[in-house]
Formats: structure tokens, sequence, C-alpha cells
């Protein structure tokens, strides 16, 4: 076979899509002529089709020593090494393939995600802004850099660039979902118009969505499942999970799977659940998914489990790997859809039990993943089927908390907290994108019929203060009247709440750890009890606390009951005394008892797996 003609039957097989017979073939060629770089290059293609991510590995890196000069042989190399996770690796790849071709705007863009993976964010957005003064209309690279700048909290500017990325690409799915979280972070009100036109259709007949992006933008548990299911079937279509084996262990192996090993609102409720695992019935390991360093909080974590695996920058299959040989009886998902989230990794199936817990709110839509962790507030009979997962509900509520968290004892003053000295404080401490036009609206009528009272917020950016300046005004509320907090560590953070007098939560998307928070603290808040899981969560809570009365069932008495406590200090103290009666004794805050529920749950879930039956709804009482 000459070689004119092994690379004509190779480029037809290829066009065909019958890669088994092509990498067959390429083999054969490159073993004939084996200093023909093209023959390498197009092995490296076949393999990387196929998955075969080593062999591709090789082929493209003969083709690049082959023909040092050529950039594209440099910059397939690098896109294998990215899916191998190896990123300082891929950015030398980048970095040489822009050496041999400085026009090579797709190497750039590749760069970028490859020095982002590394940590170094600042040269990444040199190197996407690079590729935009060489190709302006490159959608890849404009919304690159409009995540990037998501994540260094330049919103206005990634704003512009979703919107650039749009007009050259309407359908571009990704680029909607980021447009409507970065509105939402700036309390932008008019996402929830743009929204309301889609909603029945986003994500769910157009283009698949990241699903974390719509839980603030709508109360539909139906619609969210839609769109889970629609995003897992875009990303895993074909992923065919091992075997799982059944593990004879004398202690139950559980692995915590997270990107968010640090000082994070997951961490903060996990931690006294970590330090309470009874360590003569289980073996507690960790495998931290994410690229952020370990926090005080994450080292302290550390020292509490058996094992410890950083593998931010291995394949989701390696880690499945690297779980199945520490023989985990369970691994449990701490992330979910959120940021950082890998659920690759249990699409090959980690354990032969595995759960999705506590950092997303609602299913995860997967079909290898077991087991929900939730209660019965947060999903009653009627709206138990927009959930795929089995559920192990807890006796009191789904959320862990740790009784042990210090609270800041140095004094502090209204006045060093931005608040006025006197008059009524309503907080809410919840991130902006949760905040939307109607309970903003029932927050200014509030204000309004209550003199001399103030809305504290976290201060989040610049423009979100603006935006709800302005929304204030629009209501007839002096802007003065909004107050923004400033980011504080956890413990400065929960001695603030006591210049608050009353917690008012959101909506669609309820304060979770930050209701945790205000209730550890001693501040009561009041809730409107939704339809969806993360719409619930404060209602789960509260009943937790013992707190029932203040879970509401519509806007209108949502509004009446603030306003009634507003008007009736006694009524509001004697909540908080009943809080501070039973903080250290009720369901919420008793993190032991909590555990020793929690792994009565993960028991009999391998258990039935081990006698051989299905997994199924597990009742605690």
């Amino acid at each position: 076979m000459t070689a004119s003609e092994g690379h004509r039957r190779l480029l037809a097989l290829c066009a065909a899509k019958d890669f088994e017979e092509a990498v067959t073939l390429a083999k054969e060629l490159v073993a004939l002529y084996p200093n023909e770089p093209a023959f390498w290059h197009l092995l490296g293609a076949i393999c990387s089709q196929l998955n075969q991510l080593a062999l591709a590995k090789e082929a493209f890196g003969k083709a690049a020593q082959l023909k040092p000069l050529d950039a594209v042989a440099h910059y397939n190399l690098g896109c294998v090494l990215q899916r191998q996770k190896d990123a300082r690796a891929a950015t030398l790849c980048f970095e040489n393939a822009i050496t041999c071709d400085p026009q090579h705007v797709q190497s750039y863009n590749n760069l970028a995600t490859s020095l982002y993976d590394t940590g170094a964010v600042s040269d990444a957005i040199v190197a996407l802004e690079n590729a935009l003064e060489i190709a302006p209309s490159y959608v890849d690279a404009a919304y690159n850099l409009a995540r990037m700048l998501h994540e260094t909290r330049a919103f206005s500017r990634a704003i512009r660039l979703c919107e650039q990325v749009l007009k050259l690409s309407p359908d571009h799915a990704d680029a909607f979902a980021l447009l409507f979280q970065l509105k939402g972070k700036v309390c932008d009100f008019t996402v929830f118009d743009d929204f309301e036109r889609i909603k029945t259709t986003y994500g769910i007949t157009t283009g698949a969505v990241p699903p974390f992006g719509c839980l603030h933008l709508e109360d539909q548990p139906e619609r969210q499942l839609l769109r889970t299911k629609r995003w897992l079937g875009d990303r895993f279509p074909n992923v065919q999970a091992a075997a799982p084996r059944i593990n004879r262990n004398t202690k139950l192996k559980i692995g915590y799977f997270s990107g968010n090993f640090q000082d994070h609102p997951v961490m903060f409720l996990n931690a006294g659940l970590f330090r309470a695992h009874d360590p003569s019935g289980f073996e507690v390991m960790a495998f931290h998914v994410g690229p952020n360093a370990l926090g005080e909080l994450g080292q302290k974590m550390r020292q509490v489990v058996s094992a410890f695996h950083q593998v931010h920058a291995v394949p989701d299959e390696d880690i499945a790997r690297l779980a199945q040989s520490c023989e985990l009886d369970i691994a449990i998902d701490l992330d979910g859809h959120t940021q950082n989230a890998r659920p690759g990794v249990y699409a090959h199936r980690a354990a032969p039990v595995q759960v999705t817990y506590l950092g997303y709110p609602g299913s995860s839509a997967a079909p290898f993943m077991d087991y929900l962790v939730a209660d019965r507030t947060l999903v009653p009979p009627n709206l138990r089927q927009h959930y795929s997962e089995r559920i192990l509900f807890m006796p009191g509520t789904y959320q862990p908390t740790d009784n042990k968290r210090q609270i800041d004892q140095v004094p502090t003053t209204r006045g060093e907290m931005g608040l006025p000295e006197a008059g009524f404080v309503f907080c809410c401490f919840n991130n902006s994108n949760k905040i939307g036009p109607l309970e903003f609206d029932v927050w200014m009528r509030i204000l309004s019929k209550v003199p001399g009272s103030v809305l504290w917020l976290l201060k989040s950016h610049t423009e979100m203060q603006d935006n709800l300046r302005r929304e204030a005004k629009a209501r007839g509320v002096s802007p003065d009247r909004l107050c923004f907090a400033q980011r504080l560590t956890q413990a400065e953070h929960l001695a603030r709440h006591r210049h608050a007098d009353l917690f008012l939560d959101t909506f669609n998307y309820n304060a979770h750890t930050t209701a945790s928070d205000a209730l550890w603290a001693g501040l009561p808040v009041v809730t409107l009890q939704g339809q969806q899981f993360a719409a619930r969560v404060a209602s789960s809570l509260l009943k937790a606390a013992g707190l029932p009365e203040l879970v509401t069932q519509s806007t209108d008495a949502y509004e009446a009951l603030i306003l009634d406590l507003a008007r009736h200090p006694k009524r509001l103290a004697a909540l908080k005394a009943k809080l501070a009666q039973t903080r250290n004794t009720c369901a919420l805050f008793d993190t032991v008892g909590y555990t020793r529920a929690f792994e009565d749950g993960l028991q009999r879930m391998h258990q039935r797996y081990r006698d051989g039956l299905p997994a199924v709804d597990i009742y605690l009482e």
C-alpha cells in the first residue's frame, strides 16, 4: 500500500465514521511510514474520537516531534492533555502552538482554559483578550472571557460579553445561562421578565443549560427536573458504569466527594458531621475534586478523615477507579450540579451505593445516583415524582449543622455595622441572585409600613447596590433605607446577627446555610414555603428548630407575619427567648444525634445492596 493510497482510505473511513476500522489502518500506516507526521496526526485524531487518550497523546506527540513547527500538532496534543486533566502540560503545548503561529486563535482560547485550571486566572483573561484581538467575533473566546470575568466579579463587562455572544450566536445556551446568573447577581430584575417569556422551553426543548442557574428564577420542581435530565443527557449520553462489587469491609467505608473542601458554606455545615462520625463503625475518606486550596476549615476536616485525596487534576474515570481501589462502600457527592461538580465520577460508579447530598438543592436527575438525602418537609408525597433518586428521609431536617461553631464575642455597635443606632432592622444575608422582584416588592411595602426601619443586605457588588437602591426608589422607599454588610469571617458574621431584629427569607431559593447561621445566632427567620427543594429548605430548618409558626404559605401571610412581629416587640422577644432556650436541644443543632441517624441511613442503604435488593425510599423516624 502506498502512502497516498493509505491516506485516501483512511480519510474515507473517517468520513464514514468507521473509527474502529480507521484506527486499525492508522496503526498499520504509522508502522509502514513512521516518519510521516500526517499518519501520526490522523491516528491521534481517531484515538481522540474513540476516547483512547493515551494513544492519542502518543500519536500527537510523535506528530509534533516530526514536525516541530506545526502549530496544529501542538494544539491537538494540548487538547488531549486537557482531557486528561494535565493542565500544566497542556499549557506548554498551547504556548508552543502560539510560538509556531502567533495567529492560532484556538490555541489562545484553550491556553486560557488550561491557565484557569492551574489557578492563573489573570493570565487566562489576557490569553482570551489576545484571541479576541485576533478574531473579534470568536464566540468561544468571548464566552470563556465572560465566564472568567464572572469568576473575578467583573460582572458588568461579563454581561456585555454575553450579550455580544448572543448577537453572534442567538442559540448559545451557555451564554444565556451565564447572562441569567450575572443579571441575578447584580439584581437586574429584567432577568425575571426575560425568563418568564421562555421558561416553558428554556433548557427543556432548547439547548441544555446548567440547572443550578435556574433555581432562583422560578419555583417549579417539574421543570427543574426536566432541565437537569436534559443537562445530564447531553453530558453523559453513552457512559457505561463499571459493574459494582460487594465489599465485605468490617467498617462501612464512605467517601465524601467535593470541590469545596475549604471555607465554604457546605463545609461549615458538614464540619460537625465529619467530626462526629463513629470511628468504630465507619471509615471516612475525602476526595477533593476542586482546584481551590484548603482553608483553615478544610485543614481541620483533613485531620479527621482516614485518607484525603486531592484529585482535581485527575480524569473522572480515574477518580472512580481510585475510589474503587479504596473499596468504598458508599460515595457521597456534596456538589450535585454546583461549581466544580464532577458528576462523571459517579457515572463511572465510584462505589456500589452513590448518594447526592447537601450541596445541590434538588434532584441530580442522574440514573447513576441511587439516593438523595432529604426530609418530609422538603419532599412531601405530592411532590415526590419530581425526584429521580430514592430518598433517605431524615427524621428532623436533611441539613447537618455544627454545634461547635464559635460566635465572636468582641463587642460591636450598630454604627460600626453601618446601621442606624435606632429603628427596626430587617435583614437578609442571602446571596444577591436569590433576591427577586416579588419578595423585594413585599420588603419595600414592609419598610413603608414600619417607620424608621431599614433592610440590611449582604454586599455583593457595586452594581447590585445601585440596582436595588434604584428599585427601592421606584417603589417609593428612600434608597438610604437599604444598608449593606461587608463580608466577614464566619465567627464575626454570626456575631453581627445580634444587631438585626428579624431575618426575611427569599422565595424561589431560600436561605440555607444563612438560615442555619441566623438561627444559631439567635435570630428568627420568616419564610414562605414553596414547591421545589430550594424553596422549602428554610421551612425544614425552622421546624427542626421548633419554630414552625414562622413558616408561611402565601405572600400575604408572609407579609402579615413580618409586620405583626415588627409591630409587637413582645411577640418577637418571646420567639427569640424560645429559640435561645431550645437552641442546644432542638433537632436542628443536635450534631451527634443527626450524625447517628445519618449513619443509620447509610447502613440501611448498603444492607439493601448487600442483600441484592433494589434501592427504596428509606424513612428514619
